[in-house]
């Protein structure tokens, strides 16, 4: 599971160094939950990610059926979500655009996992998120370390970073849906989707 890469300015190092400074048990038992819009937030990415994936899992079975993606070991429909998104990107005819757009949905999917894997805590003087794992493979994926006892790893978003992020995501999902309806529907007729406008 890939995780965001951190984009540190002065704001966001000031709040990480106010979690740094905090105990553990401070983060989990005084520090807010968070609110019914902010579940609501969490939720719409999240939601938004199962049909984007959905849509990319449709490109690509449509055109294994095809015969264009060869299946080796395994079949279009048992990829990763990763494998499937470089599937895509590899079909003959695709547009370089395209291939950005996916990427992308790459890159804004690492703030998708945070959401859906990780605790979250409200800052209590901010609007910003505290995100935190004890999972010993995040750890040692992010961190390149290996988790201690009574050591968070933790990631520290503002409001208005999460807000952004969603409306790109907003803009990705409409255009996956429509690219895929249409290279689904080219695939089934035989045509090339190089040939598609």
């Amino acid at each position: 599971m890939a995780l965001p890469k951190g984009h540190e300015t002065p704001e966001v190092r000031a709040l990480q160094d106010i979690v740094e400074a905090a105990h553990e048990t401070e983060l989990m038992q005084q520090w807010p939950l968070v609110t019914a819009a902010d579940y609501a937030l969490f939720g719409q990415y999240i939601v938004l990610f199962s049909y984007i994936d959905l849509n990319l899992r449709c490109i690509i079975e449509a055109a294994a059926a095809t015969g264009i993606v060869k299946e080796a070991k395994s079949k279009a429909s048992d990829l990763s979500i990763e494998k499937v998104e470089s599937a895509i990107q590899a079909l003959p005819g695709f547009p370089k655009e395209n291939k950005r757009g996916i990427a992308r949905i790459a890159t804004m999917r690492t703030m998708r996992n945070l959401l859906a894997h990780f605790a979250v805590r409200r800052f209590p003087k901010h609007d910003a998120y505290c995100f935190l794992t004890k999972s010993a493979e995040d750890f040692r994926r992010a961190l390149k370390a290996e988790s201690e006892p009574n050591v968070l790893m933790t990631a520290v978003i503002q409001k208005k970073s999460l807000d952004a992020a969603l409306s790109e995501v907003v803009g990705l999902e409409k255009w996956i849906s429509y690219a895929a309806a249409e290279m689904v529907k080219a695939y089934a007729k035989g045509v090339n989707i190089a040939d598609l406008k």
